[in-house]
């Protein structure tokens, strides 16, 4: 069974990131509703508003603070995540992105193998094709052309 390990990585990398600018949206959007409570107070206070008007108002705050409470989970879910993860790990999500980078740098680089044995060597030589990652050794007509080559 074969497994792509860095594309799941990248992919919790990226759900990762969007949980932190998400959170961020949240932040934004709860510190704009925690100004909205002391609008409505002058909007009360100043606003010349008859009894229906006012019952408008009410309305709309009420929805307001509903969002913003809807918010505040959202942001204290993600915010215990992002923690647990900054707690719990010694890395970053930019270093995960740099290894996961370094490693797909290796794996695309040209990869040879070398024999360890004369019998690994001798197998080798029998079932290498072109375009494998195995080293045979030269045959009689490339080490002539070597020769030839460094004369």
């Amino acid at each position: 069974m074969q497994y792509n390990y860095i594309k799941e990585l990248k992919h919790f990398i990226d759900v990762i990131e969007s949980l932190i600018e998400d959170d961020e949206k949240y932040r934004e959007d709860i510190d704009e509703l925690d100004g909205l409570k002391k609008d409505i107070r002058h909007i009360y206070e100043f606003g010349g508003i008859d009894a229906i008007d006012m019952m408008k108002l009410a309305s709309v705050f009420r929805n307001k603070l509903k969002e913003r409470r809807s918010l505040l989970d959202n942001h204290k879910i993600i915010k215990r995540i992002i923690g647990i993860i900054n707690n719990n790990c010694s890395f970053s999500v930019k270093d995960i992105k740099n290894e996961i980078s370094n490693v797909e740098k290796e794996i695309s680089q040209d990869r040879n193998y070398f024999a360890r044995s004369e019998l690994g060597q001798a197998l080798i030589n029998e079932f290498s094709s072109d375009g494998d990652d195995l080293v045979t050794t030269a045959n009689e007509e490339e080490l002539q052309e070597l020769m030839n080559k460094y004369k």
